[in-house]
């Protein structure tokens, strides 16, 4: 294994920590986002069931 790959494998820690809290703040987002069209769907539901 090469000096690069071994460098690519192992990135420098503040980088890592970098990359984990935007992964954190996108996996945050995705799950409000999945929320929030749960919440829709449910409110366009109940109003085409009361509207029938």
């Amino acid at each position: 294994m090469s000096k690069q790959n071994e460098f690519d494998l192992n990135p420098l820690p503040g980088q890592e920590t970098a990359n984990l809290r935007n992964q954190r703040k996108y996996r945050k987002t995705t799950v409000i986002v999945i929320f929030a069209l749960g919440l829709l769907s449910m409110a366009v539901f109940a109003a085409k069931a009361s509207a029938s």
